[in-house]
């Protein structure tokens, strides 16, 4: 056993440790304290006192400072919704696949793969009500069915009903996790879509019916620049496997809509715009300019071009006031390479300011995410966009129709028809 002498001296050699490495951290933060600039100082002192004396304080002090100084498109995500995120740019959902008006509940999408579309909901009705239990209860804003929906469980079954101006429709739908799909194709022959589980989507007709009568289309439905997992997961692999059933099938005059795509991930659109812009098979080339707060240019540059399989002889896209970011990115790649004229632009009709108006939606800056140390992360707006060749910033503008020329105004009723008929 120690003598009392030695335990004594052990832990006295303790306590100096400890004191050492006290005063090591306090000096080390003094030091830091003090070569901080003005700036940086007065932030940690207007921090001190929030936390030590403001009544309103909730505890998650980050959170609300990041929402009082960021702009709309930047966000301060804790560990778990950071997480989320990145399950989300794979492809994996949660919920039950319903892109809403946030105004009046309308749909504007509905996401592949998902609990709705298997239910076979539809774009364009309203929603109206809601049945847990045994009574429908109505919904009169975007709030009341957010709430409605966090009560339901996962994998609870309840009902949803649906207003279509012409009737109503009731849908039973689960909320669930599921491998979200993002491309449908349409053609004479009748509608294609991606189904399955997450090691086992399928490229599968869903109607035995004719969708055209011009048997020279065919026609994809593009709904988010998401999904980065293996095989047909990949929505880039989707678009592939969609622009290879037109080419087996000989068709010519490819209609794509981009309406209510509000964009995604800028890697999936430089893989995406190789099948669309017209550079030479196996080519890259730029295909969107970033300019940052230093005035630093960087170029996003197509993976290698496939255009020349295709033999396109249109090339018609849809847009609407909910196309955005890399979307409009995407339309003016296409437009700065259009080579042959090939290439028109419809842009639906929608109320801007208590107006008609014709224009996408005018998302022309990037984001950046930065991880912490604690697994958080910031998402930042960090640059500028401009097309490729022509050096143009739709940001706050959109791409505007016009009455002629390559970008032209439709009727948002009618741009389907109007589409089909510049195919003729």
């Amino acid at each position: 056993m120690e003598n009392k002498k030695s335990v004594k001296k052990r832990v006295l050699t303790i306590i100096l440790a400890v004191l050492v490495i006290t005063a090591s951290f306090f000096s080390g933060f003094f030091i830091k304290y003090l070569t901080m600039n003005k700036e940086e100082r007065a932030i940690y002192d207007l921090i001190h006192k929030y936390k030590k004396y403001y009544l309103f304080d909730d505890g998650d002090l980050v959170k609300d400072i990041s929402d009082a100084i960021l702009d709309d498109y930047s966000k301060y995500y804790t560990k778990e919704e950071y997480e989320e995120i990145k399950r989300e740019k794979e492809g994996v959902s949660k919920g039950i696949g319903l892109s809403l008006q946030k105004a009046d509940l309308k749909i504007l999408a509905v996401l592949g793969n998902s609990p709705c579309e298997k239910a076979g909901v539809m774009v364009g009705g309203k929603i109206i009500a809601v049945k847990v239990d045994k009574k429908f209860e109505m919904i009169y804003n975007y709030d009341d069915f957010n709430y409605v929906l966090n009560e339901i469980k996962d994998d609870q079954e309840f009902t949803i009903k649906i207003d279509y101006g012409y009737e109503q429709l009731d849908f039973i739908i689960k909320k669930t996790t599921y491998q979200q799909t993002y491309v449908r194709y349409y053609d004479s022959q009748g509608c294609y879509a991606f189904n399955g589980e997450s090691d086992d989507i399928k490229f599968v007709k869903l109607k035995d019916k004719k969708y055209f009568e011009n048997e020279n289309v065919g026609y994809i439905v593009y709904n988010s620049f998401y999904g980065l997992g293996e095989g047909l997961i990949s929505s880039n692999s989707q678009i592939i496997k969609a622009l290879e059933h037109f080419k087996q099938t000989k068709k010519d005059s490819l209609i794509l809509d981009l309406r209510n795509n509000g964009g995604g991930y800028m890697d999936i659109m430089c893989d995406v715009s190789s099948h669309f812009i017209d550079i030479g098979n196996g080519n890259k080339e730029d295909v969107c300019i970033a300019l940052d707060k230093n005035k630093k240019q960087t170029a996003y540059k197509s993976a290698k071009c496939d255009y020349d399989n295709y033999g396109f002889k249109n090339i018609i896209i849809l847009a609407n006031e909910n196309t955005a970011s890399a979307s409009e990115a995407l339309i003016g790649a296409i437009l700065d390479y259009d080579k042959k004229n090939i290439v028109k632009v419809l842009v639906a009709s929608s109320v801007y300011k208590g107006q008609v108006a014709y224009k996408t939606f005018g998302k022309g800056i990037m984001q950046s995410t930065y991880v912490n140390t604690d697994g958080s992360a910031v998402k930042l707006t960090t640059a500028k966009i401009f097309w490729p060749v022509s050096k143009i910033s739709i940001h706050g503008e959109g791409v505007i129709g016009l009455d002629e020329g390559k970008i032209l105004k439709a009727d948002s009723d009618k741009i389907l028809k109007t589409a089909l008929d510049l195919c003729s």
